[in-house]
């Protein structure tokens, strides 16, 4: 069983959380406190970086759902970057494509080297 791995940072406009691997059960327990201190923030605008997100439980998406009332109620906006197909194709059978704003690529991380 593949693990979650999660790296979030800070852009001049977002904090952008980073998924690679499974999102599962345990992972969705385990992104509890750090979703929770980003809530707290106040970000303007929190962004998903799926691309590397390979597989996502129903626990998972409704982790989803609920940061996302939490984040809406205070004037903040979410966004779903790199979606892969398959994890998409599972957001609109559970019709959650209406709650997300789908965007094509997240900002780097102000650490990722640049290649020229």
């Amino acid at each position: 069983m593949s693990q979650l791995n999660v790296n979030i940072y800070e852009t001049a406009d977002a904090v952008v959380i980073r998924l690679e691997g499974e999102a599962g059960i345990r992972a969705a327990d385990g992104l509890q406190v750090p979703l929770q201190r980003i809530t707290g923030a106040r970000p303007a605008l929190v962004i998903f970086d799926m691309t590397e997100l390979q597989v996502v439980a129903s626990l998972f998406l409704g982790l989803l759902v609920n940061f996302r009332r939490g984040l809406v109620a205070q004037g903040s906006r979410i966004q779903m970057a790199g979606v892969r197909p398959n994890i998409r194709e599972l957001f609109q059978v559970t019709r959650l494509e209406e709650l997300f704003e789908f965007v094509s690529a997240a900002p780097p991380s102000p650490n990722a080297a640049t290649v020229v």
